[in-house]
This record gives C-alpha cells, sequence and structure tokens, in this order.
C-alpha cells in the first residue's frame, strides 16, 4: 500500500494503495488501519470522511500505534468527524508521547498553552515544547522560526527560561522569538534527546 501511496517504484495509486492497506488491516496490521485513516482524512483515493478517518486512526491507536494516536487525538481535540472532546484527545498525546511521538509532545504543549481541557499552564506547556524539540517535532521548531506567534507570550518567555536552563540561550526572557532564541532551540532539535 505504501509504495502506491508514496509511488515509491510504481506510479502513484491511491486506490490500489487503499486496495492494500485495507487487505493488510484485515490481517490487523496497525500501520495500515492508520494510513486508511489518513486517506479518508486527506481525501486521497477516497471521498474526504472524518468520521471514517476517525474509526480507522481509533482501530489503530487501540492496538499501540502511535501516529494512530497523535492522529485520533488530533480529530478529538478539533471535532472533526468525532465529538470535540479535549481529555480524551489528552489521553491519547499522552500514550503516543510515551511511545515518543514528537508530535504528540508538541500538541500536549498546545493544550496547556491554550488551556484546553487542562489549566492553562504556560511553563508546563513550554516543557512539553522543549520534549518535542529534543525528539525532532518540525512543527515545533518551524512555528518558532516563523516567530512563535502559534504559542501564548508568556509560554514563549517560559520557553526562553527553559533554554537559559539547558545553557543554550542567554538572551531575554521577554518572549520574543529572535534569533538567539531560533539558535537555541535549533541546537536542542539538532542535539535531539
Amino acid at each position: 500500500g505504501g509504495m502506491y501511496q508514496n509511488a515509491s517504484g510504481v506510479n502513484q495509486d491511491y486506490g490500489e494503495a487503499m486496495r492494500w492497506f485495507v487487505k493488510a488491516a484485515d490481517l490487523g496490521d496497525r500501520d495500515s488501519m492508520t494510513s486508511i485513516g489518513f486517506l479518508y482524512e486527506r481525501g486521497l483515493g477516497v471521498a474526504p470522511d472524518d468520521r471514517e478517518a476517525a474509526v480507522w486512526y481509533r482501530k489503530a491507536a487501540n492496538l499501540g500505534e502511535d501516529i494512530g494516536m497523535t492522529n485520533i487525538g488530533l480529530l478529538l481535540q478539533y471535532g472533526r468527524g468525532v465529538n470535540q472532546d479535549y481529555a480524551e484527545s489528552m489521553f491519547w498525546y499522552r500514550k503516543a508521547a510515551d511511545l515518543g511521538n514528537a508530535d504528540a509532545l508538541n500538541n500536549i504543549g498546545a493544550l496547556y498553552d491554550a488551556g484546553l481541557g487542562v489549566p492553562r499552564d504556560p511553563d508546563e506547556a513550554a516543557s512539553w515544547l522543549v520534549k518535542a524539540l529534543r525528539h525532532g517535532c518540525s512543527f515545533t521548531l518551524t512555528s518558532m522560526r516563523d516567530g512563535g506567534t502559534a504559542w501564548q507570550p508568556d509560554t514563549r518567555q517560559a520557553l526562553q527560561a527553559k533554554l537559559r536552563e539547558t545553557g543554550y540561550y542567554s538572551g531575554a526572557i521577554d518572549g520574543k522569538i529572535g534569533k538567539g532564541t531560533v539558535e537555541a532551540i535549533e541546537r536542542i532539535f539538532n542535539q535531539g534527546g
């Protein structure tokens, strides 16, 4: 299925990818279940259907697949194809984070940053963002390179304080993501765990 999805040695054909993913999913392959969810979520080879995507992500998540966990968490967070449920979203993010999923680490930080389903906590949000960076979350890195405006100013300040604690940052704790902050973030990202 992946070969057809990614045009790896064959012509890209999402319908054919779906056919192979379904065969593998029927045999219990959890990665294929996540891939089916992705095709439904994006409408690749099938009509877009967030409800069906959620069904497949949940199947994969229940079998311990971290991307499926993260993706069902996202659908729950935004109420796409399922009822919006921040608590269940956090549940799946935490399970995926326990498996080292970088996007889940970022998303936990986002819930704390916005106070969605949890008390708003900039320091806790910043802790999760540092973990996400250490695990290679490109979204966290990109959002900071873009000035960090996806994050609340006090979360950005808390992040700068944490960067200072690591010894990577010596600039102002002002919530402004400038060159020094970005350099520190990139060092953590590039050095990993």
